[in-house]
């Protein structure tokens, strides 16, 4: 595990298990949830933040259609159904610069049984700045073919009962949008409205929303602490995750809507999915704010 610091902020990174983020706390608090080492190497889901490269969400049926060509995939992850989030989170990656606040990790995939069918370059950029973290997250295709692909990363944040969440949004992506191609995004439900603007206690949900101009908002009152949440352009999505069973919440900015290869081959609009020409890179920053507020 590498430790990274600057100013207030400190950074485990894990390399070896996924690329990793195990925490990021300022002057002792925890920004992330805090994930311990060994439960990370065995199972990234115990992580603070892990990459998703070369797409986000599922694969439904485990299968897509590219090029003519249908393509199946073996599960990434045995708690899962279906493959998700592609190889990035699954993998080790390889550390090709460490300076005392800063990361830079490697992973070349080439397609093998089960895999994603297309190789690709992918690199991640952790960079602590003193008040704040930025992950630069980017995927090249380096194989002789067009590819297809997306980019995301997913941050869990602590304590979602003590949580108050800013995030203005425009719409709600439907959850079966291949049964409903004329019209793939809704409007927010009004029983939402307050969890998005407001206590984020009862927020259980796995969705994916629109129109949210790459910002977000989190405070916790009674921990002293805010995240200013900042994304480019490029991540057109935000997927918010949580459980009833776990305190945490999940603000993932992400380029492609849940099962996007599938919703291309399809012909419903808006998936986000791009198509890397040979030697092409899809690239983007998203930012953690840390705001000390008591």
């Amino acid at each position: 595990m590498l430790q990274l610091g600057r100013d207030r902020l400190s950074l485990g990174l894990l390399p070896e298990a996924g690329g990793a983020i195990a925490w990021l706390s300022s002057d002792g608090v925890d920004v992330l949830r805090r994930g311990d080492p060994a439960a990370v190497a065995l199972d990234p889901t115990a992580a603070a933040c892990f990459p998703l490269v070369p797409y986000f969400g599922q694969v439904m049926g485990g299968r897509f259609r590219f090029a003519d060509h249908e393509h199946r995939l073996a599960g990434t992850h045995p708690s899962e159904p279906e493959p998700v989030h592609g190889e990035g989170w699954v993998v080790p990656w390889e550390l090709v610069e460490q300076g005392p606040a800063t990361a830079m990790l490697r992973y070349r995939h080439l397609p093998g049984p089960g895999t994603f069918p297309f190789p690709y370059l992918a690199e991640q950029r952790i960079a602590l700045d003193g008040d704040g973290l930025a992950i630069t997250l980017a995927v090249t295709c380096t194989g002789q073919r067009p590819m297809p692909a997306g980019i995301g990363v997913h941050p869990y944040f602590p304590d979602r009962r003590g949580l108050r969440l800013e995030l203005p949004v425009s719409g709600m992506w439907r959850r079966r949008p291949l049964e409903t191609a004329a019209d793939p995004v809704g409007p927010v439900p009004e029983a939402w409205r307050p969890a998005l603007a407001g206590p984020a206690s009862d927020l259980v949900t796995d969705d994916c929303f629109v129109g949210w101009a790459g910002k977000a908002r989190l405070e916790w009152p009674g921990r002293g602490i805010a995240v200013e949440l900042g994304a480019e352009p490029v991540f057109r999505f935000v997927q918010l995750y949580s459980t009833a069973e776990e305190d945490f919440l999940c603000v993932e900015p992400v380029s492609n809507a849940n099962d996007g290869l599938n919703l291309m081959a399809g012909g419903v609009e808006g998936h986000g999915i791009r198509v890397l020409a040979p030697g092409e890179r899809l690239a983007g920053t998203v930012r953690i704010a840390v705001r000390h507020t008591g």
